[in-house]
């Protein structure tokens, strides 16, 4: 199966920022990321985050440890730019008042990543 590696929506700014200058000093191409890059909108931490683990990821061959930066990072089968079920949602929601603040990342993941699907991918090759 393909897998993504991609910033954890709960991990802090900082932490993320930390990650992004270690790896662009070193083993990743990160010009995608600066201004006037393919892949500066949305200039968030977060986006920029995803865009630096995914492609050092995709670069020791989608190896796990490969996407192993502490609460940084999540490793996925779901293609991150295909818009998930929204039926899915909606019964998560629903399930018990304790997957709430699941749903709400949820969310903010769908909003975070819709970006790419109106506007093509550069994240996640």
């Amino acid at each position: 199966a393909r897998t993504w590696c991609i910033a954890n929506p709960l991990a802090k700014p900082a932490a993320l920022k930390s990650d992004v200058d270690r790896l662009c000093g070193g083993d990743v191409d990160c010009s995608s990321i600066q201004s006037g890059g393919v892949c500066f909108a949305p200039n968030t931490v977060a986006d920029h985050a995803s865009v630096v683990y995914n492609i050092y990821y995709k670069s020791h061959q989608s190896q796990p440890s490969a996407c192993s930066f502490g609460d940084n990072t999540l490793s996925t089968v779901s293609d991150p730019c295909k818009f998930p079920s929204l039926i899915i949602i909606i019964i998560i929601y629903f399930i018990s008042p304790r997957y709430k603040i699941l749903f709400l990342n949820i969310i903010h993941i769908l909003i975070h990543y819709i970006y790419f699907a109106a506007h093509g991918s550069c994240i996640f090759p």
